[in-house]
Order: C-alpha cells, then structure tokens, then sequence
C-alpha cells in the first residue's frame, strides 16, 4: 500500500511510503522534473518493526527517462489483473499467537472468513463484508479471541458467492 511521506521524520514530503503487506508488484512512477540537469542519487530504505518474517522487498526494472510533455501523447491502459477464488494456507503453521492468512477473490461478492474447531464449532469470524475482486490477508490474533482457543486443530473456511474452500491449520501453546 503506498501513501505520500509526511516530511517528518526521515521521510521527504510526498516521496511513496509503502506500508503494509503486499502481494503484487507495485508500478511506481515519481516525477524528477524539479531536478532536471542536476546530478541525483536513488536511494531505497527499508526498515520494518519485529514482527516481519517474510523477505523485505524486490525492486526491479528501474527507469529514469527523459520526455517533453509538448511532444508527448500518453495514454493509459490499465492492467487488466485476473483473480481466482483461494485461499492460501496461513504462515506460519502451527502458530501461536499470530498467524496470517491469505486469499483472492475472483469477483465482487459478500465474503465471508471464519474459524472453526474439530467439532465444526464456529470460533471467530475475522471476515465477513462484501469485497471487491482482488488479493487480501489478515493478521489471525488468538489473543482477539475470547475465550482463547487451546492448542489443537482448526479450520479457515473461506466462503463467497463463488463456492467455499477450507485449509487447515495448527494452534500450539
């Protein structure tokens, strides 16, 4: 997710600063004119908190180019990005107290994302909205939960207008 820096701190003023999980590459483009005909540095930084365990991030394919406005016709087209309906296996796993879970979404539908035990006993519904198509995750907290559930199996039922999938998934405490 990107957002424009707020100038406090270590970040410029209106420079992208990504946040959050992502699972698709993100196209940036950033307009240099205000430096044109100096020498400039590209830096990248990364920083994170404690509890990232995934690899930070990839960059690829940077281009700095030069253009005229006047002489330019630009057009836009949009990536048309396709979607499944799945549901990705939580990580980690087994877990305990923090797991992830993961899903697409083929088309706009209510959605719904729930929890259950080995009885088919429902113990959280972390989702339930309608979303658009697209790529979504979610932070499983067991602490969220009350009252906590013990250390055995479950299952993450995941189900829209398109069908339902499960996963299984281990809590050890």
């Amino acid at each position: 997710y990107t957002s424009p820096g707020s100038g406090t701190g270590t970040q410029i003023k209106d420079i992208p600063v990504y946040h959050g999980f992502q699972t698709n590459w993100v196209q940036e483009d950033i307009d240099l004119s205000t430096y044109a005909g100096q020498q400039i540095l590209l830096r990248f930084i990364i920083k994170s908190d404690d509890y990232v365990e995934y690899d930070g991030w990839y960059i690829d394919d940077i281009r700095v180019y030069q253009y005229s406005l006047e002489e330019s016709v630009i057009k836009s087209h949009e990536p048309q990005i396709s979607y499944r309906f799945h549901l990705d296996q939580n990580y980690p796993n087994p877990f305990n107290p923090v797991t992830r879970i993961s899903y697409q979404i083929e088309r706009a539908n209510q959605v719904n994302l729930s929890i259950y035990n080995l009885l088919g006993n429902k113990v959280s519904e972390p989702v339930n909205s309608f979303q658009q198509p697209g790529e979504y995750s979610i932070l499983f907290n067991l602490n969220a939960v009350s009252p906590t559930p013990g250390s055995g199996i479950y299952f993450i039922v995941l189900k829209s207008g398109h069908g339902q999938l499960t996963r299984k998934m281990m809590i050890l405490k």
